[in-house]
């Protein structure tokens, strides 16, 4: 279906490509846009991540971008996102617990 102006739409009239295919196949739908600030913060706090130079409020952020980017950018179903974080949380609380634990077992020379 075309608009006035040519530009593709759905057949709600809605220029969202994809959207009329996952509405008729029952997919949860993301109103969300992924920017380029989105992504060039985004590419800046994972940089900063890596150095480990993130402070907890970038940390914060950086979570956040992360959802919404795999919400609008790489459709990633809510049950895959909910065991992601799940995962996330769990390697987090084994990794404290290693820092905490491991000089206890580490032998002196």
């Amino acid at each position: 279906m075309r608009s006035q102006r040519g530009a593709r739409t759905n057949v709600w009239g809605i220029g969202a490509p994809g959207l009329a295919k996952n509405m008729l196949l029952g997919l949860p739908q993301c109103l969300e846009n992924w920017s380029q600030q989105d992504d060039e913060r985004f590419d800046l706090l994972v940089e900063k991540e890596a150095l480990g130079q993130l402070d907890d409020k970038e940390a914060n952020e950086l979570n956040q971008l992360s959802q919404k980017r795999d919400r609008a950018v790489v459709n990633v179903p809510e049950e895959d996102l909910r065991r992601e974080r799940n995962r996330s949380a769990a390697l987090a609380e084994l990794q404290g617990l290693l820092q905490k634990y491991a000089p206890l077992f580490s032998t002196k020379r």
